[in-house]
């Protein structure tokens, strides 16, 4: 059963259906989602008018709603519901993490769990030191989606970094075959080099890495010159 806050929305939704889109949209994500069909432009515009009109719910409505949102078999909901939880974000508690990784753990796939990583779980861990210390878990994890956020949930914090908690996360998940570890190994090397390029580069050079992760991790620093040819 639809939240009732969510019903308004829904009618929107279908009200802007693109079924052309929908089979492309559905069919690039290995046809694990429905979709209305809608561009991320488009989805977002109709959301800002949305919220605009409705106003957001109280914090204590919030996880019912995100949660209902994700019962829903279109993907456009489920963007709504990571979305709508980042408007939360101030108010955001250690105790939330429970949800993100609910959210992680339920219709996984990287264009969710990679938001929910750089900016839930990386939004909390900026205010609540308690979970930086719980990604040690989550890197050994047996799921592979929760190992990826634990990778990822610093990308976006440049010198606040902890780059051996970064690298020690690399370094336990360097033997992974599966493809989204490696390349998430690449992206968070990437992304760090921009702010520490010796550091990265020594540690690619001390380290095995799967080729994938190497040739992502040195990408921009070959981009920018800073690798002997």
């Amino acid at each position: 059963m639809l939240h009732p806050f969510l019903k308004k929305l829904q009618v929107l939704f279908e009200n802007h259906t693109n079924t052309e889109k929908a089979v492309f949209q559905k069919k690039y994500l290995k046809n694990q989602f429905e979709f209305y069909g809608l561009t991320a432009p488009e989805r977002k515009s109709i959301i800002k008018i949305y919220l605009k009109a409705e106003g957001l719910p109280p914090f204590n409505q919030m996880k019912d709603i995100i949660r209902n949102a994700y019962q829903q078999p279109q993907r456009e909901f489920h963007y709504f519901a990571i979305e709508f939880m980042e408007k939360y974000q101030k108010h955001l508690l250690p105790e939330h993490l429970a949800l993100c990784k609910f959210l992680i753990t339920t219709h996984s796939w990287w264009d969710t769990v990679d938001f929910i990583a750089s900016h839930l779980v990386g939004g909390l861990a900026k205010k609540h030191p308690a979970i930086s210390s719980e990604m040690n878990n989550w890197i050994e994890d047996e799921n592979m989606w929760i190992n990826r956020t634990a990778l990822l949930f610093q990308l976006k914090f440049k010198k606040n970094t902890d780059k051996q908690k970064l690298f020690s996360y690399c370094h336990i998940q360097s033997d992974s075959n599966e493809f989204f570890i490696k390349k998430a190994i690449g992206w968070a090397l990437r992304e760090y080099s921009k702010t520490d390029p010796e550091s990265v580069i020594q540690f690619i050079e001390t380290h095995e890495l799967k080729p994938l992760s190497m040739k992502e991790g040195l990408k921009w620093l070959n981009k920018k010159g800073d690798l002997e040819q």
